[in-house]
């Protein structure tokens, strides 16, 4: 089993929430897991803890933080 990948959210947790409740039902799953990799910076965690904690599959989530990060 690999190491969960430890991404730097260049916003604010304040940011992320204030988009949050502005985004739209298409883009809130992706917002909500840019708080969570936030709350986890430090250490990191993995897609499939992600996944669990949105409410989405673990494709997704991989999808969506290489989109990030691109």
């Amino acid at each position: 089993m690999s190491l969960p990948k430890i991404i730097h959210v260049i916003q604010s947790l304040d940011e992320l929430k204030k988009l949050l409740k502005t985004s739209s039902d298409f883009l809130a799953p992706r917002v909500r897991m840019l708080i969570e990799i936030k709350k986890s910076e430090d250490k990191g965690v993995s897609k499939r803890d992600l996944a669990a904690l949105v409410g989405v599959n673990h494709n997704s989530i991989q999808t969506w933080r290489s989109m990030y990060l691109s």
